[in-house]
């Protein structure tokens, strides 16, 4: 982090013009090993965890939870590593949903038009020609359920918020479907017929305590450099059949309720949570970190950035002009 930053935190109180003031730090980073490993095709292999060891934070956002599916062969990545479909796909997978009866024949909407064009973005996941992004099927609403318990206040508002402005910048249509018990996990199964149908799992937002995910737990002391604390941890799983694009199915947003709820303290504090969730669905959706500090997408949040800017709405744009694969 920059030392300018880091003295503006220290200096932040209630009547601080940063709005931000000396919240806890969470750490971000490069582009993490297993969206590397996804754009050169190879399977995702566990590695340990890069909690402890990153040392370049950010003032609340993190990088992606990233859980991606091979093409043939599905991964979500968990304590006991990737389980993957053994040998070559020649048809559906019979552990997959049926073909989605919503699936049009056109994209649900178009992105909103890009005002300023620019280059700082950088998508998480590449098809095999390298350049375009893996993305959802735009043909077809994107499902999320909400996990109420622990919320903010006002969260569940803020979370439809955020969701219309991702759905704005990319065209992609999405549909709210209630209210959900499931937990969180990184063992999430992407299909459960049993509680939500036939269909690939919807998006699972949640608010989480950091008795349930440890990624949650600050580390180091406060005034310590290497102190920092997890606001929230996004991504998505992605699918594929032989011979097309690989789309997105289905993901997650974890939202730390312990710190958000003391960012809601702070003046513009429902700003703060704001940008929090538009960074975590932005993730979902397939935007990673950028360097860039005027983006919603940097490695650190700076005072006052708060909204999607022009390279996180290039970006989001590209993102919502994904293939339409009626099959998946």
């Amino acid at each position: 982090m920059r030392h300018r930053q880091r003295e503006a935190s220290k200096q932040g109180g209630p009547d601080s013009p940063n709005p931000l003031g000396d919240l806890p730090r969470a750490r971000s980073g490069p582009v993490p090993k297993l969206a590397v490993d996804e754009e050169l095709g190879r399977a995702p292999q566990p590695e340990p965890s890069q909690h402890r060891r990153r040392r370049q934070w950010s003032t609340g956002l993190i990088s992606a939870l990233i859980v991606m599916v091979t093409i043939g062969a599905m991964t979500w990545m968990g304590a006991g590593g990737p389980l993957k479909l053994a040998g070559a796909l020649t048809s559906r997978p019979a552990d997959w949903p049926t073909p989605s009866r919503e699936q049009s024949a056109h994209p649900l909407g178009v992105p909103a038009p890009v005002v300023v064009v620019s280059d700082s973005y950088k998508f998480v996941a590449h098809q095999d020609d390298g350049t375009t992004p893996v993305a959802f099927d735009p043909c077809r609403p994107i499902h999320y359920v909400i996990r109420a318990q622990d919320e903010v206040a006002g969260g569940r508002q803020m979370v439809t918020d955020a969701v219309l402005r991702v759905s704005q910048a990319t065209g992609l249509r999405f549909v709210y479907d209630g209210l959900s018990s499931e937990a969180p996990s990184r063992q999430r199964a992407p299909y459960q017929p049993k509680r939500y149908g036939d269909r690939w799992a919807p998006v699972l937002i949640s608010w989480v305590t950091p008795a349930d995910n440890l990624d949650f737990a600050a580390a180091g002391v406060k005034d310590d450099p290497n102190y920092y604390m997890v606001l929230g941890e996004g991504g998505s799983l992605s699918a594929g059949l032989p011979n097309q694009p690989r789309a997105k199915v289905t993901g997650m947003v974890m939202l730390n309720v312990r710190q958000l709820s003391n960012a809601l303290k702070r003046p513009r504090g429902d700003a703060i949570v704001r940008a929090v969730v538009l960074h975590e669905l932005a993730h979902l959706v397939g935007l990673n970190h950028v360097t860039s500090p005027s983006n919603l997408m940097n490695t650190e949040l700076e005072p006052g950035v708060t909204d999607f800017a022009a390279g996180d709405l290039t970006g989001l744009a590209a993102l919502g002009r994904g293939a339409c694969l009626p099959d998946l």
